[in-house]
């Protein structure tokens, strides 16, 4: 906000701009204090600031700060009778200066801006004026402020806060706007969530289920070579980072005559649709891409899980009493094996988010995953804000879902 955009008020008096910020900062309750409680020092109430305006707000603070709430005041008090008789640029140039004292981090460099400050001043307004502005300032910055204003002070701010009218407007529903376009954060994130869904919810599904299928051909298969060499080439893949894995898949895309046309924001994909061009369009090749991010490391851990119950007594004695294999593994195993894999499958569902990320970027989609993304280089905290909400309940729900399903398969699990 400290950057006059010249598209929207061009040549507009300085004023003008000031009063166009400040009506936009109040609208938006920025200028409330951050929390119900604040941590401060007690050399400055916050009341009596509100009758200063906001270019002098910081510098007067400090000089309460280190010389005493009456003293800067005083000098407050001849710096307004001073400026109101001075140009603009001067005005400028001599409150950029107090500016710069009022932010030296040390000592020496207070005592150079001091000079600075002397020197501003002496240059500065008419003869009268500027003997009574000397004056106060050599008064000023002779006196020390008081000791209390250097211990800690907790100030309770009600509900007149920043953090309370956010919160009343996120349970109502509303989660601001956007400070790139001015779009509403809801609309934003509806727009971008059906391709993050069908990406990650439809990879996951797949995924799931062609990991399940793969463990469990591994499990059953009496071939060692084989096994060994299906394991070897997902812990290949396994191993290739989430970038790598997708430039390289984009580069066969693109070789093979994929057809480069990402979909829109707020375009939703249909599964008839994604039949339809499945080799030949950008979310085909970055579901593809999903999949092959999640089957390796599912199909080895599911493939583990299963490997551990068959060494466990229950599997043996099946066996010996005359049920195959495949009997055995359908009655005995999976129903003992499949609650650990269901809290592994919550766990890497909530990680999908990082691969849907390096994904939607590689391809070009306009998911969650690119949003949250452009949302932080931007700075667009007001998106970024609405992301990490939905993340978390998102978060929540899964985890919910997954602790009520295997109270539900597992009667043990009721009584912990």
């Amino acid at each position: 906000m400290e950057e006059v955009d010249t598209n929207t008020f061009g040549g507009a008096r300085a004023e003008a701009v000031e009063d166009a910020k400040q009506s936009f900062i109040r609208k938006q309750g920025l200028h409330l204090p951050l929390f119900y409680v604040s941590l401060t020092h007690q050399s400055l109430e916050d009341d009596l600031l509100q009758s200063v305006p906001e270019p002098d707000r910081y510098w007067l603070k400090k000089a309460a700060y280190w010389h005493g709430t009456s003293n800067a005041f005083t000098f407050y008090r001849q710096w307004e009778s001073h400026v109101r008789t001075m140009p603009l640029k001067e005005k400028q140039k001599l409150l950029t200066t107090l500016s710069y004292w009022a932010k030296s981090p040390n000592q020496e460099q207070r005592t150079k801006a001091l000079q600075e400050v002397n020197h501003a001043i002496t240059n500065s307004g008419s003869t009268l004026n500027k003997s009574s502005l000397q004056s106060a300032w050599a008064i000023l910055i002779q006196q020390q402020g008081p000791l209390g204003n250097f211990l800690p002070a907790f100030r309770w701010h009600g509900t007149s806060n920043q953090y309370h009218l956010w919160a009343s407007q996120v349970l109502r529903g509303d989660l601001g706007f956007s400070t790139r376009d001015y779009q509403p954060v809801g609309q934003k994130i509806a727009m971008a969530l059906p391709v993050t869904l069908f990406i990650g919810v439809g990879g996951f599904v797949l995924a799931t289920a062609l990991s399940f299928l793969l463990a469990t051909v591994l499990s059953l298969s009496a071939k060692a070579m084989l096994k060994a060499s299906l394991r070897k080439f997902l812990y290949l893949l396994d191993s290739f980072p989430a970038f790598l894995l997708a430039l390289g898949l984009l580069a066969l895309f693109l070789k093979w005559g994929g057809n480069w046309d990402p979909i829109s924001a707020g375009q939703t994909p249909t599964i008839i649709s994604f039949m339809e061009n499945l080799f030949s369009s950008a979310l085909g090749a970055a579901l593809v891409c999903t999949l092959l991010l999640l089957v390796p490391y599912l199909t080895l851990q599911f493939h583990q899980s299963l490997e551990e119950e068959k060494n466990k007594l229950y599997f043996r004695t099946a066996l010996a009493k005359g049920l195959s294999a495949r009997q055995s593994l359908v009655r005995h195993l999976l129903p003992n094996a499949f609650p650990p894999m269901l809290t592994l499958m919550s766990e890497v569902f909530l990680a999908l988010i990082a691969g849907i990320l390096v994904v939607e970027i590689t391809f070009s989609l306009p998911g969650l995953g690119n949003l949250l993304t452009q949302s932080i280089l931007t700075a667009d905290y007001p998106v970024v804000i609405g992301l990490i909400l939905l993340l978390l309940v998102i978060r929540m729900v899964v985890v919910w879902l997954a602790e009520a399903c295997i109270i539900f398969l597992d009667p043990r699990a009721r009584q912990i």
